[in-house]
């Protein structure tokens, strides 16, 4: 059985004509937000092996614990790879051009440029570099989306919810940041607008069109036309989503991520239809299912065993966002890079990959449960963190033979 593809538009001129780099944008993101994983988790992992001459230049940037690595990680690693995404498949889906050469020139330095601004503890540039690709990117989706002849699926009101909360998030955690003591918590808000709604926003957003595309070779929208009202549902919905970021530092943190839980399954079930199991072949298809659940399952920790949050917000993070952007990643090259035969069966890169990331989550979980042997459990995060990007590049980043 052949790999069923998403239904696309068929190519236009500007991108039939440009070059690979513009064509097929994920050939430098997806390396890219790959060694900026690194970055963010190779400092973790000579800290647990008490490589003190290594470590401890890093760690004396104050803040790097609580700061560095997060930016590192969603700003550079997890961005890299959206936008990659997006950058090659929104042309494709609505028939229209590809990114712009300066387009593609933000989405490469954007990334780098807070990074590195991050690591120095410039933390305005870092924020105004990640507004400014933001602002790139809906400047790119937007006009394409509403020049696209296929219908809009409703959950891509989670992307531009996930956008805008990304934005303002940024926002908010600097204006928080600057107030100090008086208004600080506004900076929490805007921390975790920014690194858990930016990419919730994402993941359901595009989740809703792309996996039941990927699992079961299903376009949504082919059968029926969304409706005006499930847009506004959909509005309502991320809506309720941002607002449990105050409600989680004003209020109840338990309350709180109890209401994130409730929302993003229901668009999870509802959307996403993760309920239906893969029809198609393929491993990828199976992680990119499961990974979706663990979006609601990362949040219900929290808000049942708050004293653990760090490890349910890690369920969240490697267990969906990493786990799906492992699956995704691999279809769009193989697909596009002219080796789809990879996609139906279980390639050893791919198994190993995935095996390396469960190890990387049960590790970091048990750095929370069991603190006396802190080290351990963080280098072995970290290491199999690193590790699974080892395999994975051989798949995904191998030239077609």
């Amino acid at each position: 059985m052949g790999t069923p593809p998403l239904r696309l538009s068929p190519l236009s001129p500007e991108l039939s004509s440009a070059p690979p780099w513009r064509r097929d944008p994920y050939l430098l993101l997806f390396p890219l937000g790959a060694l900026l994983a690194w970055a963010g988790v190779l400092p973790w992992l000579f800290f647990s092996l008490g490589a003190t001459g290594l470590y401890r230049p890093m760690f004396e940037a104050i803040g790097y614990r609580a700061a560095f690595h997060p930016v590192a990680q969603v700003e550079g690693f997890l961005t890299c790879f959206a936008v990659g995404f997006l950058f090659t498949f929104v042309p494709r889906r609505t028939g229209t051009a590809p990114p712009a050469w300066w387009q593609m020139a933000v989405a490469l330095a954007a990334p780098v440029v807070s990074v590195v601004c991050a690591w120095f503890e410039q933390w305005l540039p870092a924020q105004i570099s990640w507004i400014a690709l933001i602002a790139v990117l809906v400047g790119f989706v937007v006009p394409r989306a509403r020049r696209g002849t296929r219908p809009i699926p409703a959950s891509f009101v989670w992307v531009a919810a996930g956008l805008l909360m990304g934005g303002a998030g940024a926002l908010l955690a600097g204006v928080g940041a600057a107030l100090e003591d008086r208004a600080f918590w506004l900076h929490l808000v805007g921390r975790g607008l920014l690194l858990q709604g930016l990419f919730t926003g994402l993941v359901l957003g595009i989740g809703g069109l792309l996996l039941p595309a990927i699992t079961r070779g299903v376009d949504p929208t082919s059968e029926r036309p969304p409706s005006a009202s499930a847009y506004a549902l959909h509005a309502v919905l991320a809506l309720a989503f941002a607002a449990t970021f105050f409600l989680e530092h004003r209020v109840s943190v338990q309350a709180a991520y109890a209401l994130r839980a409730a929302i993003v399954l229901s668009v999870v079930i509802g959307s996403l239809q993760a309920l239906h199991p893969p029809t198609l072949p393929g491993l990828h298809r199976r992680v990119a299912r499961w990974s979706v659940w663990m979006l609601p399952a990362g949040y219900l920790w929290v808000a049942v065993a708050p004293e653990y949050r760090r490890a349910g917000l890690h369920l969240v993070f490697l267990g969906c966002f990493t786990a799906l952007v492992l699956a995704v990643s691999t279809q769009v090259a193989l697909s596009h890079g002219g080796r789809p035969e990879p996609l139906r069966g279980r390639p050893w890169q791919l198994v190993a990959s995935c095996g390396l990331l469960v190890a990387a989550l049960v590790a970091r979980v048990l750095l929370e449960v069991d603190p006396p042997h802190f080290h351990l459990w963080l280098g072995a995060s970290a290491a199999a963190f690193l590790t699974a990007t080892v395999p994975w590049a051989a798949l995904a980043l191998a030239r077609r033979p």
